[in-house]
């Protein structure tokens, strides 16, 4: 899912805690269905992200920002949801070359 910006400045380089919030209230809602709550920031083909793993309403991992040339070992968030992003660490939907198809605008 994606947030509209209705819901948070992207400007902020933090983890809106409203977002975090609702993310957490829909985890609840569904028990045992793990989430991942993952914000990536590129500047030119430098990167951060980062985030939380979120299960049954409460935060399970937590991944703070650090600088685009320490984030190494960041995106093993995505580990929680089975996703193998292998030793370079590349997540598709993270590309620009990712097919997005927005449903709602």
């Amino acid at each position: 899912m994606r947030f509209q910006q209705s819901v948070y400045r992207p400007e902020d380089e933090d983890l809106p805690e409203s977002v975090s919030d609702q993310v957490r209230e829909i985890s609840r809602q569904n028990p045992d269905v793990r989430l991942v709550l993952l914000r990536t920031e590129c500047w030119g083909g430098d990167c951060s992200n980062w985030g939380q793993a979120i299960l049954n309403g409460h935060v399970a991992a937590n991944e703070p920002l650090v600088p685009a040339q320490q984030s190494r070992g960041v995106l093993r968030l995505m580990a929680n949801l089975g996703a193998d992003i292998s030793p370079s660490e590349l997540f598709a939907p993270l590309s620009r070359e990712f097919p997005w198809k927005p449903v709602n605008e």
